[in-house]
């Protein structure tokens, strides 16, 4: 008589459900510890060591399933040692992004829309608790009054460390949601996305994410089913090159002088950013006097703060996002555009809460056109 571990179909159904369960575990732990490191007022490096471990972990029990990929794990190490050199645990986030995509790319058995319902679900109750409690309770209340080009404006964090932080997360929630969204009732469920996310804007007054999400919306409402085709192998590679393009863009404007209308209109930022540079200047290895320092461009925190050796390596791990895809539908592209454009006016290239279910998405598209 056969048992179960003797039959290979069942026994790699059961593997594929453990694996799946182990990634939906990590989907909860990445989703509440992102949503509540936009809290600010929990250490941030205990949080990133519980994304780490986590990470790590789910790795290692993933690799005892299947086979180490020895390339994968050549860059893992070597991203272990960049973090090493530069004496800098945080930097082992690009590690943990090599890892997750290691797992998810290549592991065609994991039930994708699972593991992406859960993490949905779990950002959903997090996020809502905390808005709920900012109303009710005046729960870490972060409000603003700034100047913004001619007027005062009023911007609500609704329980989150700033209103830019608060969107941001909500754009998360966004990515994961259309990565679930299927043609029945497409369109009236964007529409309700469109409506909410610009009641949230009324609130925040963010508008680098809430034009990400317009954008992305509206772009999926009028492909329709078009949306979920692969769209042109030439489009999805320009999309994937887009971080080393947005880089090159941000030394252009390190570099060269500026308008004082282009200033005002991006808050200052064009001034502070070659003020850092005249004044430290771009290493190797990391910037001590940088590294808390206020950015708003990914690309540029992760060359001026981290050093040159740690942005050539984001820039290629992010480039490996979209390059890996055999075909990459038209949603995904979208939505993987919107992370990287996102990541040129704020600092959130290595946020996991939004680099997850992007991870998530291209890897059940690539898995369903193989």
């Amino acid at each position: 008589m056969q048992t179960t571990q003797n039959v290979p179909g069942i026994a790699k159904i059961e593997e594929s459900e453990l694996m799946t369960r182990a990634f939906s575990i990590l989907a909860v732990v990445l989703s509440i510890s992102g949503l509540l490191s936009g809290l600010g007022t929990i250490s941030s490096n205990l949080l990133n060591l519980i994304q780490a471990t986590a990470v790590f972990l789910v790795y290692l029990y993933v690799c005892y399933f299947k086979n180490l990929d020895l390339v994968d794990l050549a860059f893992i190490l070597l991203s272990f040692l960049i973090a090493a050199l530069n004496r800098a645990p945080y930097m082992v986030s690009v590690s943990m992004m090599l890892m997750i995509m290691a797992m998810a790319y290549k592991n065609d058995g994991l039930d994708y829309r699972k593991i992406l319902s859960v993490y949905v679900k779990s950002c959903i109750l997090v996020f809502s608790v905390i808005v709920c409690a900012y109303y009710v309770f005046n729960f870490n209340n972060h409000d603003v009054t700034m100047w913004r080009i001619d007027k005062l404006i009023y911007r609500k964090s609704i329980g989150f460390d700033h209103p830019n932080v608060a969107m941001m997360e909500f754009l998360g929630i966004i990515y994961g949601f259309l990565g679930l969204l299927k043609t029945k009732k497409r369109k009236r469920h964007l529409l309700l996305l469109i409506l909410l996310s610009y009641l949230i804007y009324t609130q925040t007054v963010s508008r680098t994410s809430t034009i990400l999400i317009l954008a992305a919306l509206v772009f999926i409402f009028l492909l329709g089913r078009k949306v979920d085709q692969p769209m042109p192998v030439w489009l999805s590679k320009a999309i994937s090159l887009a971080p080393l393009g947005l880089m090159v863009i941000s030394l252009y404007v390190l570099f060269h002088s500026y308008s004082d209308q282009l200033n005002t209109l991006l808050s200052g930022r064009l001034a502070l950013y070659q003020q850092y540079y005249q004044e430290y200047g771009i290493h190797f290895l990391k910037t001590p006097e940088l590294e808390n320092a206020m950015f708003d461009s990914g690309y540029l925190q992760s060359l001026l703060s981290k050093g040159g050796l740690f942005s050539l390596q984001l820039m290629l791990v992010l480039t490996y996002m979209g390059w890996h895809a055999k075909k990459m539908t038209w949603k995904a592209g979208i939505l993987l555009l919107s992370f990287f454009v996102l990541g040129f006016t704020e600092t959130a290239l290595q946020h996991f809460e939004l680099f997850f279910p992007i991870v998530l998405i291209l890897a059940d598209n690539d898995v369903k056109r193989r």
